[in-house]
Parts: C-alpha cells; sequence; structure tokens
C-alpha cells in the first residue's frame, strides 16, 4: 500500500496536471423562446429543442443541447467550457457560438439573436438569451415562360425568349431550350433565355415546332414552359398574271 502511495506522489510530481485538473463547470445560457410570433409555454415548447453549435455548425462535445422549457417557460443550455485535460471540445470564453432552435426533426430560421449567434460566457457564467425563431417555408417552384406561341415564315430567323420566367423566393440559376416536337433545327444557344433558329422549310401536314424551356432556381427546383412557332409558306417566288383587256 505504502508503495502504492509513493508511486502515485512521483506521478502527481512529474505530472501535476494529472492531479490538480479540474473539469470547467458550463457557462449557462437560458430565455424565453418565442416560434412564429407566439411566446411559448412549458406546455407548448414540449417539442422544441435549443442548442448551441459552433459558427461552422459543429456540435460542442459533451452537446449543449436541451429538450423543452422548464415550468418559467424558458430554455436552458449549459454550454461546456474547454479544458484541456477532460473536456478539450468545449467553448472557449469569447468564441462566437450559434444557437439552433428544432421543432422535432426540423430545423426553424432563429431571427433573434440575428443569425442566432452569441458570444460564450466564462465558465459559471449565467447569460440571458430570449430567442425568436420562425418555421422556414417550403421553396417555390420557379414559373418558367417561354412567351407566346409565334407564327413565322419558313427561312425567317424564329426568337425565343424566357427573360420573363421568375422565381417568388430566390433566383433563377440557369435556363435550357430544348425541342420537343417538329421538324429538328439548330437552336444557337440552348442555355441563354433568349435564343433563335432558322425557321425550316414548310412542308404540309408537318407538326410544329415545339419548344420546351426549363428553368432551376438557386434552391434545384424545376419549372417548365412550352412554346409553339407554327411555320407558314413563304410568299416569296409567287407570281402571278394579271391580265387588262384594252377596248378599241
Amino acid at each position: 500500500m505504502i508503495k502504492r502511495y509513493w508511486l502515485l506522489a512521483v506521478i502527481c510530481l512529474l505530472i501535476p496536471e494529472c492531479c490538480l485538473a479540474v473539469m470547467q463547470l458550463p457557462a449557462r445560457i437560458g430565455g424565453t423562446v418565442t416560434i412564429d410570433g407566439d411566446l411559448l409555454t412549458q406546455a407548448g415548447g414540449a417539442d422544441y429543442a435549443v442548442e448551441a453549435k459552433r459558427s461552422n455548425g459543429a456540435s460542442l462535445i459533451p452537446a449543449s443541447q436541451t429538450f423543452g422549457l422548464n415550468s418559467s417557460g424558458w430554455y436552458i443550455v449549459d454550454v461546456p467550457i474547454s479544458e484541456s485535460v477532460d473536456q478539450a471540445d468545449g467553448a472557449k470564453p469569447g468564441e462566437n457560438l450559434i444557437i439552433h432552435v428544432y421543432d422535432n426533426d426540423t430545423e426553424l430560421d432563429v431571427t433573434s439573436p440575428a443569425d442566432g449567434l452569441f458570444v460564450c460566457g466564462n465558465a459559471e457564467s449565467i447569460t440571458v438569451i430570449d430567442i425568436s425563431a420562425q418555421t422556414i417555408a417550403a421553396n417555390q417552384t420557379p414559373k418558367a415562360n417561354a412567351g407566346p406561341d409565334q407564327e413565322i415564315e419558313e427561312g425567317d430567323i424564329a426568337f425565343l425568349d424566357g427573360s420573363a420566367s421568375s422565381d417568388a423566393d430566390g433566383s433563377i440559376v440557369s435556363y435550357l431550350w430544348t425541342q420537343i416536337e417538329g421538324t429538328a433545327v439548330e437552336i444557337s444557344d440552348s442555355t441563354d433565355p433568349k435564343s433563335s433558329f432558322t425557321a425550316p422549310a414548310f412542308k404540309s401536314g408537318q407538326p410544329s415546332p415545339v419548344f420546351l424551356l426549363t428553368v432551376t432556381d438557386n434552391d434545384g427546383l424545376q419549372g417548365s414552359d412550352e412554346c409553339i412557332v407554327q411555320i407558314i409558306k413563304s410568299d416569296e417566288g409567287d407570281s402571278g398574271c394579271f391580265i387588262t383587256a384594252v377596248q378599241k
């Protein structure tokens, strides 16, 4: 037994941090939670979770997460503070952290504090942070507009214009023109909102060329619209014979 105590004493002298390291107490944050303008109560907040993460989205270890609200309608999150030996993956005082709010497994958009950002306090500190968040609306499909149907003479240049396409909750990042019917033609630039082609020769009974415009928004959703270009026979080369009778 004496030898064991002697050995422990030697270890503490040689590596003092092994005997003196004490796990840091957490920095606590807490406050009310308002979702879509409604202040949550303990009963109404049972399905919600609040978590503090690093600014790059990585979780702290141990995770700083809480489920539901207490009897006062507050969330309470204990943020682990970094300690080199026992808690190396904790947060550092002064580090920027991000609050995330979840409704079951669906993440909400935190609007207050702005972007969910807060500064980690010191160990044993208590910071009141009231949270406001809102449900993230589903992305809307972009509206493709291939322009009105057209009528054009054979051999003329037909212009395709999809620039009136729109996206209500984002932006259109790509356009694609595809011919889906009629005599094949060469589209000048199939990825430009404004494109063109030379009308083919008129053929009786031949289906009119039909062009499909597909637009893609910044979230990857697509919308489409069609434009029909009717080819008509050219008047060039037609000749007429006019006879005028002159009475003598």
